[in-house]
């Protein structure tokens, strides 16, 4: 390969990838802390920024919103996207299976996800 297609690859690759429409830099992902772990629950508390995003799988679970507001999008495993909107002090059943959640709002979100053990 020679030294000019080797020295265009990287930007080669970026124009691909924006045209893609994907973003050209990563999203920032959720951080999460497990606060409570027996046989019947677990309990986890997660801090999303704006922009962040988290996969979640597995059982459905309650959600209790510590620090909101809450705008956030779900992008369902069969492509189909909820646009959700809690507020601080909000409780609410997320449903189980696998989805893409992120914080499209302004400020840094808290929740604290309650997920029965099976």
């Amino acid at each position: 390969m020679s030294i000019l297609v080797r020295a265009a690859l990287p930007a080669i690759f970026a124009v691909v990838v924006f045209l893609a429409g994907e973003p050209l830099a990563a999203q920032p992902a959720a951080a999460t802390k497990v606060v409570l772990n027996n046989t019947k629950l677990t309990a986890v508390v997660a801090t999303y920024p704006p922009g962040a995003t988290l996969q979640t799988h597995g059982a459905g679970r309650l959600i209790y919103v510590i620090a909101g507001p809450y705008r956030a999008t779900w992008k369902m495993a069969n492509g189909h996207t909820m646009r959700v909107v809690h507020q601080t002090g909000d409780t609410y059943w997320f449903p189980g299976g696998t989805i893409l959640v992120t914080n499209v709002g302004r400020n840094t979100v808290r929740v604290l996800a309650v997920i029965p053990n099976q």
